[in-house]
């Protein structure tokens, strides 16, 4: 049985890189869920300016539909650049995911090698 260290949760038995190559993970993994639900209140307010600027044009309110189009503009820049972080946030999470499965298979390769040697002599 594997001690658990109270302060951090982390498995003592786990090597150092590996508690780090999981914080990293996490890291990003909130990072990629915290993105999308802004690009959900993104589209949102997309959706409500879009209603708000197709009733300013057909009471023919050209200030309101000048200064809504502007914020149209806004807010699909802004979405498109969550995108683009949304993206680079997966490929990070993928990143880390395969880093941390190679350093599993690593270590449990070195641990069957260290037994397989103990059990030799």
């Amino acid at each position: 049985m594997s001690d658990i260290n109270a302060n951090t949760g982390a498995i003592m038995s786990e090597p150092a890189d590996l508690v780090e190559k999981r914080a990293k993970l996490a890291e990003a993994c909130g990072k990629f869920k915290r993105s999308c639900d802004q690009v959900m209140l993104l589209n949102q307010r997309l959706a409500d300016l879009q209603k708000r600027y197709v009733k300013a044009k057909s009471e023919n309110q050209r200030g309101f539909r000048y200064s809504l189009k502007i914020r149209l503009a806004t807010t699909e820049t802004m979405r498109y650049m969550f995108l683009e972080y949304i993206k680079q946030q997966g490929i990070m999470v993928m990143k880390c995911k395969r880093e941390m499965e190679e350093c599993v298979y690593e270590n449990m390769t070195t641990s069957e090698d260290e037994e397989s040697d103990t059990d030799e002599q």
